[in-house]
Protein backbone atom coordinates (compact mmCIF):
# COMPACT_ATOMS: atom_id res chain seq x y z
CA UNK A 1 0.00 0.00 0.00
CA UNK A 2 1.14 3.53 -0.77
CA UNK A 3 0.03 6.29 1.62
CA UNK A 4 0.64 10.02 1.28
CA UNK A 5 0.37 12.35 4.26
CA UNK A 6 -0.43 15.94 3.28
CA UNK A 7 0.12 18.06 6.35
CA UNK A 8 0.55 21.67 7.39
CA UNK A 9 2.19 20.34 10.55
CA UNK A 10 5.82 19.16 10.35
CA UNK A 11 7.02 16.07 12.19
CA UNK A 12 10.44 17.33 13.26
CA UNK A 13 11.22 18.53 15.80
CA UNK A 14 8.57 16.36 17.50
CA UNK A 15 7.80 18.95 20.17
CA UNK A 16 3.99 19.11 20.05
CA UNK A 17 1.12 16.72 20.62
CA UNK A 18 -0.09 16.86 17.02
CA UNK A 19 3.42 16.22 15.71
CA UNK A 20 3.83 13.24 18.03
CA UNK A 21 0.53 11.75 16.85
CA UNK A 22 1.44 12.14 13.18
CA UNK A 23 4.89 10.63 13.76
CA UNK A 24 3.41 7.66 15.67
CA UNK A 25 0.95 7.01 12.85
CA UNK A 26 3.68 7.15 10.22
CA UNK A 27 5.92 4.79 12.20
CA UNK A 28 3.01 2.37 12.57
CA UNK A 29 2.30 2.32 8.83
CA UNK A 30 5.98 1.82 8.05
CA UNK A 31 6.02 -1.22 10.33
CA UNK A 32 2.96 -2.48 8.47
CA UNK A 33 4.99 -2.32 5.25
CA UNK A 34 3.33 0.76 3.74
CA UNK A 35 5.30 3.05 1.46
CA UNK A 36 4.87 6.46 3.11
CA UNK A 37 5.15 9.86 1.44
CA UNK A 38 5.09 13.06 3.48
CA UNK A 39 3.99 16.29 1.78
CA UNK A 40 4.44 19.38 3.94
CA UNK A 41 2.43 22.51 3.13
CA UNK A 42 4.58 25.46 4.17
CA UNK A 43 3.03 28.47 5.89
CA UNK A 44 3.95 31.41 8.10
CA UNK A 45 2.61 29.52 11.14
CA UNK A 46 4.72 26.40 10.60
CA UNK A 47 6.69 26.94 13.81
CA UNK A 48 9.97 25.10 14.46
CA UNK A 49 10.86 23.06 11.41
CA UNK A 50 13.87 20.82 10.79
CA UNK A 51 13.90 20.28 7.02
CA UNK A 52 17.06 18.16 7.15
CA UNK A 53 15.53 15.64 9.56
CA UNK A 54 12.52 15.26 7.26
CA UNK A 55 14.79 14.51 4.30
CA UNK A 56 16.76 12.06 6.44
CA UNK A 57 13.62 10.21 7.58
CA UNK A 58 11.59 10.16 4.36
CA UNK A 59 14.33 10.48 1.72
CA UNK A 60 12.91 11.20 -1.76
CA UNK A 61 9.42 10.62 -0.35
CA UNK A 62 9.52 14.00 1.40
CA UNK A 63 8.02 16.90 -0.57
CA UNK A 64 7.96 20.50 0.67
CA UNK A 65 5.47 22.82 -1.05
CA UNK A 66 6.28 26.49 -0.55
CA UNK A 67 4.06 29.47 -1.26
CA UNK A 68 4.85 31.87 -4.09
CA UNK A 69 5.20 35.58 -3.33
CA UNK A 70 2.36 36.71 -5.59
CA UNK A 71 0.02 33.96 -4.44
CA UNK A 72 0.86 34.70 -0.82
CA UNK A 73 0.07 38.40 -1.30
CA UNK A 74 -3.34 37.56 -2.79
CA UNK A 75 -3.99 35.03 -0.01
CA UNK A 76 -3.17 37.53 2.75
CA UNK A 77 -5.33 40.23 1.16
CA UNK A 78 -8.33 37.89 1.01
CA UNK A 79 -7.74 36.84 4.62
CA UNK A 80 -7.62 40.50 5.70
CA UNK A 81 -10.90 41.24 3.92
CA UNK A 82 -12.63 38.30 5.63
CA UNK A 83 -11.28 39.23 9.07
CA UNK A 84 -12.34 42.89 8.64
CA UNK A 85 -15.79 41.80 7.44
CA UNK A 86 -16.29 39.57 10.49
CA UNK A 87 -15.27 42.35 12.86
CA UNK A 88 -17.80 44.70 11.27
CA UNK A 89 -20.56 42.07 11.52
CA UNK A 90 -19.61 41.37 15.15
CA UNK A 91 -19.80 45.07 16.02
CA UNK A 92 -23.21 45.19 14.34
CA UNK A 93 -24.41 42.44 16.67
CA UNK A 94 -24.37 39.51 14.25
CA UNK A 95 -23.19 36.06 15.33
CA UNK A 96 -19.79 35.32 13.83
CA UNK A 97 -17.34 32.43 13.95
CA UNK A 98 -13.56 32.61 13.79
CA UNK A 99 -13.58 31.36 10.18
CA UNK A 100 -16.14 31.67 7.38
CA UNK A 101 -15.37 28.24 5.92
CA UNK A 102 -13.13 25.21 6.37
CA UNK A 103 -11.05 26.44 3.41
CA UNK A 104 -10.27 29.95 4.67
CA UNK A 105 -6.67 29.25 5.70
CA UNK A 106 -5.98 26.87 2.80
CA UNK A 107 -3.57 28.20 0.16
CA UNK A 108 -5.43 27.66 -3.13
CA UNK A 109 -2.42 27.57 -5.50
CA UNK A 110 -1.35 24.29 -3.86
CA UNK A 111 -4.18 22.54 -5.74
CA UNK A 112 -2.52 22.17 -9.14
CA UNK A 113 0.77 21.05 -7.60
CA UNK A 114 -0.97 18.48 -5.42
CA UNK A 115 -3.00 17.16 -8.34
CA UNK A 116 0.17 16.62 -10.38
CA UNK A 117 1.90 15.02 -7.41
CA UNK A 118 -0.97 12.60 -6.78
CA UNK A 119 -0.99 11.58 -10.44
CA UNK A 120 2.72 10.81 -10.12
CA UNK A 121 2.58 8.95 -6.78
CA UNK A 122 -0.78 7.22 -7.37
CA UNK A 123 -1.45 6.75 -3.63
CA UNK A 124 -3.84 4.15 -2.30
CA UNK A 125 -4.56 6.39 0.70
CA UNK A 126 -4.40 10.16 1.20
CA UNK A 127 -4.21 11.07 4.89
CA UNK A 128 -4.83 14.71 5.90
CA UNK A 129 -4.72 16.20 9.43
CA UNK A 130 -7.31 18.89 10.28
CA UNK A 131 -10.59 19.80 8.58
CA UNK A 132 -9.05 23.10 7.40
CA UNK A 133 -7.05 21.14 4.82
CA UNK A 134 -9.82 18.82 3.62
CA UNK A 135 -9.74 20.65 0.27
CA UNK A 136 -6.64 18.54 -0.46
CA UNK A 137 -9.02 15.64 -1.15
CA UNK A 138 -10.52 17.45 -4.14
CA UNK A 139 -7.22 16.83 -5.95
CA UNK A 140 -7.22 13.05 -5.38
CA UNK A 141 -8.09 10.41 -7.93
CA UNK A 142 -11.42 8.59 -7.30
CA UNK A 143 -9.60 5.33 -6.44
CA UNK A 144 -7.74 6.94 -3.52
CA UNK A 145 -9.15 6.39 -0.04
CA UNK A 146 -9.42 9.80 1.64
CA UNK A 147 -8.83 9.84 5.40
CA UNK A 148 -9.36 13.01 7.45
CA UNK A 149 -7.65 12.93 10.84
CA UNK A 150 -9.58 15.68 12.63
CA UNK A 151 -7.32 15.95 15.73
CA UNK A 152 -9.95 18.26 17.24
CA UNK A 153 -13.48 19.47 16.70
CA UNK A 154 -13.60 23.11 15.63
CA UNK A 155 -17.19 23.80 16.67
CA UNK A 156 -15.96 26.92 18.48
CA UNK A 157 -14.38 28.27 15.27
CA UNK A 158 -16.64 26.99 12.46
CA UNK A 159 -20.41 26.99 12.00
CA UNK A 160 -21.73 23.39 12.06
CA UNK A 161 -22.65 23.39 8.37
CA UNK A 162 -19.17 24.67 7.48
CA UNK A 163 -17.38 21.99 9.49
CA UNK A 164 -19.71 19.37 7.99
CA UNK A 165 -18.83 20.59 4.47
CA UNK A 166 -15.18 19.82 5.20
CA UNK A 167 -15.83 16.45 6.83
CA UNK A 168 -17.99 15.14 3.98
CA UNK A 169 -15.04 15.33 1.58
CA UNK A 170 -13.42 12.37 3.36
CA UNK A 171 -14.24 8.69 3.00
CA UNK A 172 -13.15 8.15 6.62
CA UNK A 173 -13.30 10.74 9.41
CA UNK A 174 -11.12 10.00 12.44
CA UNK A 175 -12.00 11.35 15.88
CA UNK A 176 -9.65 11.11 18.85
CA UNK A 177 -12.40 10.46 21.41
CA UNK A 178 -15.98 9.20 21.59
CA UNK A 179 -17.49 12.60 22.43
CA UNK A 180 -16.12 14.23 19.29
CA UNK A 181 -16.99 11.16 17.21
CA UNK A 182 -20.63 11.56 18.30
CA UNK A 183 -20.55 15.24 17.33
CA UNK A 184 -19.12 14.46 13.88
CA UNK A 185 -21.79 11.80 13.36
CA UNK A 186 -24.47 14.34 14.20
CA UNK A 187 -23.02 16.71 11.58
CA UNK A 188 -22.81 14.03 8.88
CA UNK A 189 -26.29 12.58 9.37
CA UNK A 190 -26.81 9.76 6.86
CA UNK A 191 -23.03 9.66 6.28
CA UNK A 192 -22.28 9.14 9.99
CA UNK A 193 -20.84 5.72 9.20
CA UNK A 194 -17.70 7.41 7.91
CA UNK A 195 -16.63 8.33 11.45
CA UNK A 196 -14.12 6.17 13.33
CA UNK A 197 -12.41 6.68 16.69
CA UNK A 198 -8.66 6.21 16.90
CA UNK A 199 -6.35 7.17 19.77
CA UNK A 200 -2.68 6.29 19.55
CA UNK A 201 -1.33 6.13 23.07
CA UNK A 202 1.99 4.60 24.08
CA UNK A 203 1.73 1.83 26.65
CA UNK A 204 2.87 2.87 30.10
CA UNK A 205 6.12 1.14 31.04
CA UNK A 206 5.64 1.51 34.81
CA UNK A 207 2.60 1.82 37.04
CA UNK A 208 2.10 4.97 39.09
CA UNK A 209 2.03 4.38 42.84
CA UNK A 210 -0.62 6.82 43.95
CA UNK A 211 0.16 6.33 47.64
CA UNK A 212 3.64 7.79 47.09
CA UNK A 213 2.50 10.63 44.83
CA UNK A 214 2.34 14.11 46.33
CA UNK A 215 0.37 15.52 43.41
CA UNK A 216 0.10 15.79 39.66
CA UNK A 217 1.20 18.24 36.99
CA UNK A 218 -0.85 19.08 33.92
CA UNK A 219 1.64 20.13 31.26
CA UNK A 220 0.35 21.73 28.07
CA UNK A 221 -0.08 24.92 26.07
CA UNK A 222 -2.74 27.56 26.72
CA UNK A 223 -5.06 25.92 24.19
CA UNK A 224 -8.86 25.92 24.47
CA UNK A 225 -9.13 22.13 24.70
CA UNK A 226 -6.34 21.93 27.30
CA UNK A 227 -7.99 24.57 29.47
CA UNK A 228 -11.34 22.76 29.23
CA UNK A 229 -9.60 19.52 30.25
CA UNK A 230 -7.95 21.12 33.29
CA UNK A 231 -11.27 22.63 34.41
CA UNK A 232 -13.00 19.26 34.02
CA UNK A 233 -10.27 17.59 36.08
CA UNK A 234 -10.59 20.19 38.85
CA UNK A 235 -14.38 20.32 38.90
CA UNK A 236 -15.35 16.66 38.33
CA UNK A 237 -12.38 14.38 39.03
CA UNK A 238 -10.48 15.82 41.99
CA UNK A 239 -13.53 16.11 44.30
Amino acid sequence: MRIVYVSSVPVFPTNGGNRAVIFAQIEYFKKMGYEVYFVLLHSRQIGQFDEGEHHKTFGPNFVLLRRGKVGEAVYLFRRWVKIASRKIKHLAGSQTYHFDSADEIYYGPFDNRLKALFQLIEPDICWVPYVFFSRVFLNCEPRTLKVLDTHDSFSHQLAPEKESAGLIRADVVIAIQALEAAYFRSLLGSDAGRVRTLCLMRERTAFIEQQRSAGATFFGSSFTANIASVNYLIDHVLP
